[in-house]
């Protein structure tokens, strides 16, 4: 199956006019992560972001419609390239086992690195005033990424090397089993296994998880 592009992962609004240029894009999202860990959200501007990237207002509304959907592109930045290797893989033939033990442990150093961490102790902070920036999270983060990982998934299958019956449920329940204990020590202040364990958590994981869909009969 022809797998989907993983742009939209970045939670930005699309791009008008001109086609992007990575550096730029790359100076806005390093600009806005400093800005929103260095001071209260309401006090980023966008005209703060603009200047510190060194590019004009209007290219920064270009890339990103609002404050909101930037602030959530600066907290995925990072994520797409994630899905990006595990769809190149996958299309390239590669085992799926073998494909979601490298994405797991690519996605839990993703997610447990200080900056993104920091980035959602924001999100969690201002999700009541800010209510929206939990929904754009929710939506251009976690729904999207589920859904590109869905799509891997049903490439295996139609490879005949996996049943999967329901893509996205599935997609959800490996991500699942790949960050709940993690995110929760991270949550409570717990100190975090280093990246060895990592790896043989997500290793692990993979396993396990592909174990339960080689199986020819699934669960109702």
């Amino acid at each position: 199956m022809q797998l989907p592009p993983t742009s939209p992962v970045t939670g930005a609004q699309p791009p008008r006019g001109r086609v992007r240029d990575p550096e730029r894009a790359a100076a806005i999202i390093r600009a806005a992560r400093e800005l929103f860990l260095e001071m209260p959200f309401e006090r980023v501007s966008m005209d703060a972001v603009a200047a510190r990237a060194g590019v004009s207002k209007v290219t920064l509304y270009a890339h990103h419609g609002s404050k909101e959907a930037l602030f959530v592109a600066a907290i995925a930045e990072g994520f797409t390239t994630l899905f990006g290797d595990a769809a190149e893989a996958t299309e390239a033939g590669t085992d799926l086992e073998a494909v979601l033990a490298q994405f797991g442990t690519q996605f839990l150093g993703q997610l447990l690195s200080p900056e993104v961490a920091a980035l959602k102790k924001v999100l969690m902070s201002y999700h009541e005033r800010q209510p929206e920036l939990a929904a754009r999270f929710y939506e251009h983060v976690i729904s999207s990424n589920a859904a590109l990982l869905a799509a891997v998934l049903e490439a295996a299958a139609e490879r005949g090397e996996v049943v999967i019956e329901e893509p996205q449920r599935e997609a959800r329940i490996f991500c699942g089993m790949i960050i709940a204990d993690f995110e929760a020590r991270q949550q409570l202040g717990l100190s975090l296994p280093g990246p060895d364990e990592q790896r043989r958590h997500a290793l692990r994981a993979a396993a396990i998880f592909t174990a339960g869909v080689r199986r020819t009969t699934g669960l109702a």
